[in-house]
């Protein structure tokens, strides 16, 4: 059953609008921080951690990223350094992979599979599976610039959401759609990564 929904979903990447390695490219071209927002329940991560982020830390040669990669725990940030490898698919019409170290174990790599990338509001979604007790299970994160981050479809206090869209942000609905996950863990947080409010309705 997750082998199809796997399927299903990497078809859904080679569609019409086939994400690229130009579109994997674009997603890390910024010299601020790239928010993780949602992702799938995962032991991998603790479930205190919060305002999980990546940033360039020095230019990228070629296909190779480096990264800082931060986030907070007891209201304690903590910081590594990541080598994020881009590849072309094996397969022409496949979606590109990222793969990236570990922090502290640079010989342990996850490599992620990008499903989707939105230019205009700045955010994409990986997705990666591991072997948990001989089954694989499939898992999925959403990034987001810090630039669009703050920003949704709608104002954020709206009481007349039309399908929900004026209270997500971008990319969110794509979420659901292409992980199939109803109930994502919320890593970011405007008041908890930045200290601010989120705005007002106008």
């Amino acid at each position: 059953m997750r082998l199809l929904l796997l399927h299903q979903i990497l078809s859904l990447a080679y569609g019409a609008h086939a994400v690229r390695l130009i579109h994997l490219q674009a997603a890390l071209n910024t010299t601020e921080k790239i928010y993780l927002y949602l992702r799938t329940k995962d032991e991998m991560y603790r479930a205190d951690v919060k305002c999980m982020y990546l940033e360039p830390n020095r230019p990228n040669e070629g296909y190779q990223y480096f990264l800082e990669r931060g986030y907070k725990v007891d209201d304690q940030w903590r910081k590594a350094n990541i080598t994020a490898t881009l590849a072309e698919p094996k397969r022409i019409g496949d979606p590109p992979t990222i793969t990236t170290t570990r922090p502290h174990d640079p010989r342990k790599l996850i490599t992620y599979t990008m499903i989707y990338w939105d230019e205009d509001g700045k955010c994409f979604i990986l997705l990666y599976t591991r072997d948990i007790n001989g089954n694989r299970k499939m898992k999925c994160e959403m990034y987001q610039w810090n630039e669009k981050v703050d920003e949704r479809r709608g104002p954020i206090f709206s009481h007349t959401p039309v399908n929900r869209e004026t209270v997500h942000r971008p990319c969110e609905q794509e979420y659901y759609d292409y992980c199939k996950d109803t109930k994502p863990f919320i890593v970011y947080d405007m008041i908890d990564c930045k200290g601010t409010n989120p705005p007002l309705p106008n």
